[in-house]
């Protein structure tokens, strides 16, 4: 399996607004502007894409960040406007999201496979396909099995919790990084083990 075509647009995934800052369903957002700011870009509002887009050059090639200020649910709005600009294939995208089948903090990189429940990436496969790459991100399972999920994903991280993604920020960077310079396929093999 060889990758056709670099990533060239990163989706930090979550919810605008200061009601869902820190909560799991925001960890798209969280990495997306500790990404940002350790490149030193700006971010941008921008109505044509429907959130805040940031560029710039890495690894000779431009990329694009962009947080959809659609909501979670219809993410692929966004996405979809921000492609067709840029002239880009699905599979030249990557999403950052939270993935309650994985322990906090733990990073899976895969590309294609199902939703698992989670709206935002129903959305963007209903509206893109199922070509684009994601980088899931652990926020745990609920602590009760009759809890809501949309109460669990929509809780706020606690300080704990937020001391020890603060700890794997270098490595989701990196991890970041390494996806734009190599290709998600040769990514997965040493993202996925650690």
């Amino acid at each position: 399996m060889s990758d056709p075509l670099p990533i060239k647009v990163i989706a930090g995934l979550g919810n605008p607004g200061r009601d869902y800052q820190n909560t799991r369903h925001n960890i798209g957002f969280i990495l997306a502007d500790d990404w940002v700011h350790h490149l030193g870009w700006k971010w941008k509002r921008s109505i044509r894409f429907r959130g805040e887009w940031s560029k710039g050059i890495l690894e000779d090639q431009t990329v694009s960040i962009i947080k959809p200020h659609t909501f979670m649910n219809a993410s692929g709005k966004s996405l979809h406007m921000i492609l067709k600009y840029l002239k880009l294939d699905p599979s030249q995208l990557m999403c950052i999201y939270d993935d309650i089948t994985l322990p906090l903090g733990r990073l899976k990189l895969s590309i294609g496979g199902g939703d698992s429940g989670h709206n935002g990436v129903k959305d963007i496969k209903r509206l893109l396909g199922n070509d684009f790459t994601r980088f899931r991100v652990g926020v745990g399972q609920k602590p009760h099995p009759e809890m809501d999920l949309k109460d669990w994903v929509l809780s706020s991280f606690k300080s704990d919790e937020m001391k020890q993604l603060e700890a794997n920020k270098a490595f989701y960077r990196n991890s970041i990084e390494k996806v734009v310079q190599t290709g998600p396929v040769l990514a997965m093999n040493t993202i996925n083990q650690k």
